[in-house]
């Protein structure tokens, strides 16, 4: 792996050595705030969480986490909270001699965590500050937003539901969100928390688009009225106006709101990067996508948008590279299985193009066949008699209920078969 700079940084998971494991949540939320406080700092790469907790419950070797995540300094430590008190334990390990900068033991109130969370981040901080040059930082890098601890510790559970990735998860944070709210109507960041899971459902598909964004930029501009140095609020809002309205100026002014609020925060430049794909500067998004994936770089995601960048730009080599390695990771991964054989197909090798659309892996019992893609490629090989074969057979398959990427099937298909109106039908 790259090493990201000597400016670098991951934040590994607090470990939860409370008696009662329900905590998890607890130690979980301090880490990702300290994540999140570290991102602010200019200069400063910061390894996002999806990478960071790759190595949640795991006996790690600085060494070996450094090389794999491409840093030189880590962050780790424990939480143990009981009742209203609470021990946290931090350590900031050198990765190149596993020299401890330092190692600190927090005893305090419950009530105190922000003002233990902000002394760890500004601790890191000056210690960059010191050694590499880091801008020095001068204001708080966490908040007390709200005194009510009831409901920051309700926001924490919304936060470890949210960050599951699911339908379920996200519906259970939803309700611990709105709770903490009833706790105290002006924290901003279950508002931001809202934000934050209707964009997730509507970007990912669970729920109908343009009504999750409207819900997303209502929170999101609630939340702005109460505090507008959130970054996850501005990128909230830029997803709305980007996935909804198709405002490409409200979306980058957004998106440049939220980089000057955390310009080290992976999954913000990853959504830029997107955006600039959208405005045509693909020299740009490229830039940003490459930093995406540096910050976040066990991530197949970020991977697969940078890998999606070079397919874009032309540059069907080092896509092909890229998917390669995500697929190698995981060959399940449907969107770089048909990425990597439309490469093939615009570098004219047709075989390995037909190879790959004709048996694309989504479990270990199924797969499924890309007859959009196919019938493109017999079309470029002059197999009209093929192209008509795999329109009959993808009718067959819509009747038996498979309806997997249908309208873009349809789409390539007739496009094969020089019907523009019926093509125009499923665009």
């Amino acid at each position: 792996m790259e090493l990201v700079g000597e400016e670098s940084i991951a934040v590994l998971p607090f470990r939860n050595i409370s008696s009662d494991k329900e905590n998890e949540y607890f130690s979980d939320g301090i880490t990702e705030e300290i994540i999140n406080a570290l991102t602010k700092v200019e200069g400063l790469n910061v390894i996002a969480r999806s990478s960071a907790f790759t190595f949640k419950d795991q006996n790690t070797d600085p060494k070996k986490v450094g090389a794999q995540l491409g840093v030189a300094y880590i962050l780790e430590g424990s939480v143990r909270k009981s009742g209203n008190k609470v021990r946290v334990t931090a350590q900031l390990i050198k990765v190149s001699d596993s020299f401890h900068v330092f190692s600190e033991v927090y005893d305090q109130e419950l009530k105190d965590i922000f003002e233990v969370q902000d002394d760890i981040a500004n601790k890191i901080v000056r210690k960059f500050t010191e050694n590499i040059g880091v801008p020095e930082m001068s204001k708080k890098l966490i908040s007390s937003s709200t005194k009510n601890i009831e409901a920051y510790e309700l926001y924490l559970k919304g936060r470890y539901n949210l960050s599951k990735g699911s339908l379920e998860a996200t519906k259970v944070a939803i309700q611990y969100f709105e709770v903490a709210l009833l706790k105290d109507k002006n924290f901003v960041l279950p508002i931001t928390g809202l934000a934050a899971c209707y964009t997730f459902l509507g970007g990912s598909g669970l729920m109908h688009a343009s009504q999750a964004f409207e819900q997303a930029k209502e929170y999101a501009n609630k939340s702005i009225l109460i505090d507008d140095s959130v970054p996850e609020t501005h990128l909230a809002l830029a997803k709305s106006f980007f996935w909804c309205d198709w405002d490409f100026d409200k979306t980058g002014s957004s998106i440049r709101k939220a980089i000057q609020l955390a310009p080290g925060t992976s999954g913000i430049h990853g959504f830029n990067s997107i955006y600039l794909l959208a405005t045509g500067k693909l020299d740009e998004a490229l830039i940003e996508a490459q930093l995406a994936a540096k910050l976040d770089p066990l991530s197949l995601n970020s991977r697969f948008h940078l890998g999606e960048i070079y397919y874009r730009s032309e540059r069907y080599i080092e896509a092909i590279e890229i998917f390669n390695e995500i697929l190698t990771a995981n060959s399940f991964y449907t969107q770089a299985s048909i990425f990597k054989a439309w490469c093939h197909f615009f570098l004219g090798e047709l075989k390995s193009a037909i190879s790959i659309f004709s048996h694309i892996p989504i479990s270990s019992e199924n797969s499924i066949t890309f007859f959009g893609g196919l019938a493109f490629a017999y079309y470029k090989q002059g197999q009209h008699d093929k192209v008509l074969e795999y329109l009959r057979r993808f009718n067959s398959e819509v009747e038996k209920g498979n309806r997997y990427w249908l309208n873009y099937n349809y789409t390539l298909i007739f496009r094969a078969l020089s019907e523009p109106g019926k093509m125009f039908e499923y665009l």
